[in-house]
């Protein structure tokens, strides 16, 4: 499914709410297997836009785990998912190749399910991060 909303005030249309919703009828018994393959937002010039770190995707989580970033090796920016089989501390760094810590994504206390958040290769000053973050500082 596609949507596009133009026109729509000059920053575009913000808030929460409901954007479509897609009904499915079951044609046999057992796991229908639908989920989201990808999900995308573009700010009024079309250009990508990060999604909120509260961003969750659906279905229930059956174990806690991280997934590998999407893309790797990236440009702008990278997607990092993870899961949570239960509630709990959930802390989501970044750490350059010399061991250093980048920038810290998510530090909070989070429900049982899925995530996934975008990173955008700044540090934690907000400034861009060079290949492997070797230079950006402390």
């Amino acid at each position: 499914m596609d949507a596009a909303l133009l026109g729509v005030r000059e920053r575009g249309l913000s808030g929460e709410g409901v954007l479509a919703t897609v009904t499915f009828r079951a044609r046999a018994a057992g796991d229908p297997r639908i989920g989201l393959a990808k999900v995308e937002a573009r700010d009024p010039a079309n250009q990508p836009v990060a999604l909120g770190a509260r961003g969750t995707v659906p279905g229930p989580a059956t174990a806690t785990m991280l997934m590998p970033a999407v893309p790797n090796p990236f440009n702008r920016a990278t997607a990092l998912s993870f899961s949570l089989a239960q509630a709990g501390p959930v802390e989501l760094a970044v750490y350059s190749v010399d061991g250093r810590k980048v920038k810290t994504l998510v530090q909070e206390t989070r429900e049982a399910g899925a995530y996934r958040l975008v990173w955008d290769g700044t540090d934690e000053r907000g400034m861009r991060c060079s290949r492997g973050c070797s230079s950006s500082g402390s």
